[in-house]
């Protein structure tokens, strides 16, 4: 029986979340008729229950037959998770330019006709979210040698044993840490890349808005920066996807955390992007330099420690994933 909750554990995650439960059941029941019908009510044996599996066929066409809505532009494995994404950064693109649009009009002041070219702003930076997150997605699908290995096997005889087996503990992803983790990763895009003014706070009796991020500081890190929000985008999607590490994933991670360490590392030893020029009370801007300074250098240690642990923590499990333990593997060194 071990074979068949495979066979349903391989479809089952590629459907939504919504009807995986209820597709799964069905995909059982419909199994066990086939097997009581082919075994006349006996015992069923390994032979039979790849016999009935051959039949239904591979578990990535099943999938597909039951999503009938035709979502094809990515596929049926990241089809529903590429819709989640896409919902994520239009919502969070839109509340950024509603927050920046907020934050000028008090400060400044604002026109009718700046709603209408809030309204433009709005439009162009979704279209390019959506660009953005389609390009990802089909890059990932395409460069995912699982994946690949499934398209090619489609047009071979398949075995439901080479079915992947369920996940043990080391390999186990929760969906909800790696959803709370994609929100979290795309909203940091979008602040950092198109409102980095928005990381500061209300000065005066006014209400002025001071901007406390040094733009030119930060244009010179921002391509590291989008390179390992790129790594951390593709590995959460991967995890989604397939519902459990893999070696290309733990790989990811942990070059993600590394180059995470790394890139705290010289932002330590480089200028502080901290900008406190806008503020006119020369008391209130010795003060807040030096504490900024001292708060953006702790934030960036800590950045790099947590780093440094998570890659330790993820090469441990990538170790133990692979059936070798952390012992073995130090004696050796």
């Amino acid at each position: 029986m071990d074979l068949i909750e495979r066979y349903i554990y391989s479809v089952g995650r590629l459907l939504p979340g919504k009807n995986r439960r209820d597709i799964e059941n069905e995909l059982r029941s419909l199994i066990m008729d086939a097997l009581d019908e082919r075994t006349q009510g006996e015992t069923p044996t390994e032979d039979d229950i790849i016999a009935v599996l051959k039949e239904l066929g591979e578990p990535s066409r099943i999938a597909r037959n039951y999503l009938q809505d035709g979502g094809y532009i990515i596929g049926p494995r990241f089809y529903s998770l590429y819709m989640l994404v896409i919902k994520i950064a239009l919502a969070a693109t839109a509340f950024g330019l509603c927050v920046a649009f907020a934050v000028e009009a008090i400060g400044n002041g604002v026109v009718p006709l700046d709603f209408l070219k809030l309204a433009g702003q709005i439009f162009l930076a979704m279209f390019s979210c959506v660009g953005v997150v389609t390009v990802t997605f089909a890059l990932t699908e395409r460069l995912n040698p699982n994946i690949q290995e499934e398209l090619t096997n489609e047009t071979q005889s398949w075995n439901p044993k080479d079915l992947p087996g369920i996940p043990d503990n080391h390999e186990k992803v929760k969906a909800s840490e790696q959803t709370l983790a994609l929100i979290f990763t795309v909203a940091f895009f979008v602040l950092i890349n198109f409102f980095p003014q928005l990381f500061g706070f209300f000065i005066g009796e006014k209400g002025r808005f001071i901007t406390l991020i040094d733009l030119i500081v930060l244009k010179d890190y921002l391509p590291f920066i989008n390179v390992l929000f790129g790594l951390s985008l593709v590995g959460t999607i991967l995890l989604l996807a397939e519902g459990r590490y893999r070696g290309l994933t733990f790989a990811l991670e942990i070059i993600g955390s590394l180059g995470a360490m790394i890139l705290a590392i010289f932002m330590l030893s480089g200028p502080v992007m901290v900008d406190v020029s806008l503020i006119d009370s020369p008391e209130l801007k010795a003060t807040l330099s030096k504490v900024l300074g001292w708060v953006y250098r702790g934030i960036l240690v800590m950045a790099a420690l947590a780093s440094a642990t998570e890659a330790v923590r993820l090469g441990n499990r990538w170790l133990k994933s692979s059936g070798r333990n952390v012992d073995i593997f130090q004696k050796h060194l």
